[in-house]
């Protein structure tokens, strides 16, 4: 479905590099048998740094179904939705927005997408060119950050901002974007009084710590029928320490809601 995700996975300099990927494209690239994804280059970043600039054509990936619950359901959500995006977050938006211009999805979509910049805006183009043929049942519009244009809505994603463009009656609200950002617009949503059904984001992406990274610990694990003991960082998921030590673990989300990685603890505390 629209909205949906997948979990892409090689190997590179002996560890498993394992990222999750909002899928940008329509459901009907997928019965083509294609997925796409937009993948954002990160300071420091492992797999999407390969991916930008050491992936070729013929290099392979293993992924995962798709996934997420940050997709439009008839008996769940309303017909009309407020998507509010986040920078890269704006990939399964516009997957929804391709799938109700294909006739695959039915419902309305009105994006609030916050970047800092106008040269900064992902898929600007394609997205005007998908609202201009949907029969105005998809609407886009740019809130910028960090800087002031005539036809952008300047600041954050506010309350306000969404009562501006909400749609008349009942509607849903989906996210997608930082953790930042979903610890503001909890606080922001809460003062339009929506039924908390009526509110989804999208959790997928890793947990980062706040501990130091000096402090290590030993894990002894039991996966696929075999023990093994690595080396694991204070700072660090389970998940990084034991695709660090090249192991493949069970993930899907990465963030703990799929339940894919679901472990249990023999001894020891957590």
């Amino acid at each position: 479905k629209a909205g949906s995700y997948i979990n892409v996975r090689t190997t590179l300099a002996g560890s498993v590099a394992r990222r999750t990927y909002s899928l940008s494209s329509s459901p009907k690239e997928a019965l083509e048998g294609k997925y796409r994804i937009t993948v954002k280059l990160k300071e420091g970043g492992f797999l999407s740094a390969w991916l930008h600039n050491e992936a070729k054509v013929g290099d392979k990936l293993t992924a995962t179904e798709p996934g997420g619950h940050v997709t439009h359901s008839g008996i769940r959500d309303c017909k009309k939705v407020v998507a509010l995006a986040g920078g890269s977050g704006i990939t399964p938006f516009f997957s929804m927005a391709e799938a109700i211009a294909d006739g695959i999805e039915d419902f309305e979509l009105t994006i609030l997408y916050g970047s800092r910049t106008a040269e900064g805006i992902l898929l600007r183009e394609e997205l005007d060119a998908v609202a201009a043929c949907s029969g105005g049942r998809v609407k886009v519009v740019h809130v910028l950050s960090d800087e002031e244009r005539e036809g952008y809505e300047h600041g954050f994603l506010t309350a306000e901002l969404v009562k501006k463009y909400a749609p008349e009656g009942d509607y849903s609200v989906f996210m997608c974007g930082p953790q930042a950002m979903y610890d503001y617009e909890e606080q922001e949503l809460q003062k339009l009084s929506l039924p908390r059904r009526r509110i989804r984001r999208e959790l997928s992406g890793d947990c980062i710590m706040s501990e130091p990274a000096k402090v290590k610990y030993k894990l002894t694990l039991d996966i696929h029928g075999y023990r093994r003991t690595i080396d694991c960082l204070a700072n660090e998921s389970l998940e990084w320490a034991i695709e660090r030590a090249g192991i493949k673990a069970p993930t899907h989300c990465r963030s703990g809601e799929c339940g894919w990685c679901h472990a249990r603890l023999v001894s020891g505390e957590v």
